[in-house]
């Protein structure tokens, strides 16, 4: 409805406000449709009488009529197919003329009703700007759009901070702009706290980035970086520069408790100093959260560690019934995989691999899921 009086208004050429606008248009109406509505009609559709009511809908189609539709109904069925197309010709016009400020102001308004537009809009304009060798534009887009990006749901954001981060593989950094990206607040809590970008980890930007943080705005953000940081080290064998060990809350995010458990556990097998005796299967159990045991599997993935393939793929044999459904549920089969292929279950590990399916693979974990397939194949082709 809100958008029917947006658009008569439009055609009528000013706000209704007041009485002798209804009245004006009124005689527009009747001019362009040869139908009659009462300025008393319009005084209430316009909402400029509070009493309350309901619509009829012949108004309605008097006023559909009136913008150029035949009926409410058409109306109903077009203009927001027509609303799209113009919004969608107005962000790509404001993109090319590089007018960040309108771009951010037509994003504001896109949010309100469609936050699936909204998500793919922000990644094309970003990817733009990264495009342009504009590291300076992007930090203050995403900064004028914190509320926003924050307030979507978890898919959208990470296939934001996934889109943006894979798109700054290929660009030529300056050392400025490293140390700009990681510190910046919005950086840290909105892109790398969602995604890590593990090819680019041992080496690359998202390496360079990582130890570039001299900064960070909260404790849980810190922890993120921390455990980062560590998963560098140990990745490119630096142990030694690894000089204290992160601590795990029950109140942290479920990823950043995966993390942590994947980081203590290694420094307890590998008898790092300060590292303290648990057992991992004992926590799991007292403490399961689904994505916080994918992050466990990401970790043993990446680093190749068979015992703790060995340990979650029992620990997840052991305790789900065979239809229990994961978010996540390829990550958890390929770690099954592996786990028949150390195990040289050889027919098992097959079954298991005809089944996998990247389709089906969120795309937070799209890239991780190919390269370990690639492992896979190569060890069940030496079975």
């Amino acid at each position: 409805m809100d958008n029917l009086k947006e658009l008569v208004s439009k055609k009528f050429g000013k706000k209704i406000s007041n009485r002798g606008d209804c009245e004006r248009l009124s005689e527009e109406i009747y001019k362009t449709t040869k139908k009659e509505l009462s300025y008393n009609t319009l005084r209430r559709f316009f909402q400029l009488d509070k009493s309350k009511f309901k619509t009829r809908k012949n108004t309605l189609n008097i006023l559909s009529a009136y913008i150029g539709y035949q009926d409410f109904l058409d109306f109903k069925i077009n203009s927001s197919r027509e609303k799209n197309w113009a919004i969608n010709l107005e962000f790509h016009y404001q993109l090319n003329q590089n007018n960040v400020s309108t771009i951010i102001s037509l994003l504001q308004e896109i949010w309100i009703y469609d936050k699936n537009t909204f998500a793919q809009y922000t990644i094309q304009a970003v990817q733009e700007f990264i495009n342009r060798k504009n590291i300076y534009a992007l930090l203050n887009f995403i900064k004028s759009l914190e509320f926003q990006i924050t307030n979507l749901n978890y898919s959208n954001i990470l296939l934001i901070a996934q889109s943006i981060l894979m798109k700054l593989r290929k660009h030529p950094f300056e050392q400025a702009e490293i140390f700009s990206l990681a510190n910046n607040k919005q950086f840290q809590e909105l892109l790398v706290s969602n995604f890590i970008d593990y090819e680019y980890l041992k080496s690359g930007y998202f390496g360079k980035i990582i130890d570039s943080v001299v900064q960070y705005y909260n404790d849980q953000t810190y922890q993120f970086f921390k455990c980062l940081k560590i998963n560098k080290y140990i990745l490119n064998n630096e142990i030694d520069k690894i000089d204290n060990l992160p601590e795990f809350h029950h109140s942290f995010h479920p990823i950043l408790k995966g993390r942590i458990l994947s980081i203590l556990y290694w420094a307890n097998k590998h008898d790092l100093p300060n590292s303290n005796k648990f057992n991992l299967k004992k926590v799991l159990i007292e403490n399961f959260e689904a994505t916080m045991l994918l992050e466990l599997e990401t970790f043993a993935i990446i680093t190749e560690d068979k015992q703790l393939v060995e340990l979650l793929a029992q620990y997840e044999m052991s305790s789900f019934v065979e239809d229990y459904q994961f978010v996540h549920n390829e990550i958890h089969n390929l770690i099954r995989c592996l786990y028949h292929i150390n195990q040289q279950n050889s027919t098992t590990a097959f079954e298991i691999y005809q089944k996998l399916n990247s389709k089906n693979v969120h795309h937070s974990h799209r890239a991780l899921f190919i390269d370990t397939l690639h492992l896979v194949e190569s060890k069940l082709n030496h079975c």
